[in-house]
């Protein structure tokens, strides 16, 4: 039992714990040596569902199941208290939170003229994908898509802006030309200035 306990050990030190388990298990329940086989045995299930709580809050927020992380995080700190994993990722999904919550509300915003709110749109996308770093998390790819829609929406109000004060010049009505300049330049995120119409 001696023996038993003390591979057991080693093949758990070894992160063998299958071998470690099946020793640990040998050991009768009459050995004095049962007690801390029992303790090791505990220790290692716990570790083992501290493992899967974690694997399973993982999971869930690369879903953009916040609520199931939540759960699963809660789960693995009733394991192990103040676990810098589950610690780690409460924090990350705090702080993404209200980002993304921002970003779902700019949505319409694809269907917008508003230069200002879609360059706030924009730079919401952004700070989606500079703080999530895992290409795989939904939150991210629903970033990055949306600021694919945007760029494109800014693009077609600069090209509409351009054709309207294209159109305005050989009419002759440089004055209201001038504004759909200014409206192209300020959707090409350049500041407006003075653009000469002769």
């Amino acid at each position: 039992a001696s023996e038993s306990l003390a591979k057991g050990k080693e093949f758990l030190a070894r992160s063998q714990p299958e071998n470690a388990s099946e020793l640990l298990q040998g050991i009768l329940a009459t050995s004095v040596y049962y007690p801390e086989a029992l303790q090791v045995l505990q220790t290692m299930k716990t570790a083992d569902l501290l493992t899967a709580a974690l694997a399973e809050a993982d999971d869930a927020y690369r879903r953009g199941d916040v609520p199931a992380a939540r759960a699963a995080i809660k789960k693995a700190l009733k394991l192990s208290a103040g676990n810098p994993k589950a610690t780690g990722l409460d924090r990350h999904i705090s702080e993404m939170e209200p980002v993304v919550r921002q970003m779902q509300a700019e949505r319409e915003l694809m269907n917008s003229e508003d230069i200002p709110a879609i360059r706030r749109g924009m730079d919401t996308c952004l700070k989606i994908t500079v703080l999530e770093p895992d290409p795989q998390n939904l939150f991210r790819r629903q970033a990055e898509q949306a600021k694919l829609l945007l760029d494109q929406a800014m693009g077609e109000i600069e090209r509409n802006a351009i054709e309207k004060a294209e159109a305005l010049v050989k009419d002759g009505n440089r004055r209201d030309a001038y504004k759909h300049y200014v409206r192209a330049l300020q959707a090409k995120g350049l500041k407006a200035q003075a653009v000469s119409l002769e």
